[in-house]
């Protein structure tokens, strides 16, 4: 059974947490068996925001087909944002999507910032941002106590090129760095951990 490229977690009907893992010791037992749903976030660039009042059905393609190169079969789809009068429109297709080996009816696909940006709306705090680093991308989700501001992705090769994407969007935003509160999805090197500690008031990694 091939996990490459997956970590997960799997909750029972409370929504409490029994099995979680990064996808390199999987517990096999936890894949053979049937799921009602599945929901898979995979890092990309091919996604972008369109505010409600401006968004279609019908002209969801070419919007996003105006900022990303899309895959030649993509499925383009998208969201409401709840409360934050926003469509996330994403594409679906291409070799960068891997496939779950898991038993399930419904398998739902998400772009990662997808996860960043649900989890921001449940941390308290005034000044605050949560990213996520995978396979040299760095997503970023910025918002003022419940007021979104801004998601984006960038290529981010190493920690350097990434930090500078970061500072970039607290320059952008117009957080004071000294009371901004940076939230971690994911995994980080500690040397990138001690390095975004010394431009920020508080660094804490999120589920």
């Amino acid at each position: 059974m091939d996990l490459s490229g997956f970590s997960f977690i799997v909750y029972d009907r409370n929504g409490t947490i029994v099995y979680k893992s990064d996808g390199s010791d999987a517990d096999s037992s936890y894949m053979d068996v049937p799921y009602h749903s599945v929901e898979v976030y995979y890092p990309t660039l091919c996604y972008t925001m369109i505010p409600v009042d401006l968004y279609s059905h019908e002209t969801a393609y070419s919007y996003l087909e105006s900022v990303r190169e899309l895959p030649a079969d993509a499925q383009v789809c998208a969201l409401e944002i709840p409360g934050q009068k926003m469509f996330l429109v994403y594409a679906i297709g291409g070799d960068h999507l891997p496939e779950p080996s898991l038993k399930s009816a419904r398998i739902k696909r998400y772009p990662l910032i997808y996860s960043l940006i649900d989890s921001i709306q449940t941390i308290d705090g005034n000044n605050k941002i949560i990213l996520s680093v995978s396979e040299g991308i760095v997503h970023i989700v910025a918002a003022e106590r419940g007021r979104f501001l801004f998601a984006n992705s960038f290529p981010a090769e190493d920690d350097i090129t990434a930090l500078y994407f970061i500072t970039s969007v607290v320059h952008q935003v117009m957080f004071n760095p000294e009371l901004t509160a940076i939230y971690i999805k994911g995994k980080i090197s500690n040397p990138f951990r001690t390095t975004l500690e010394n431009y920020f008031s508080k660094v804490e990694f999120v589920k």
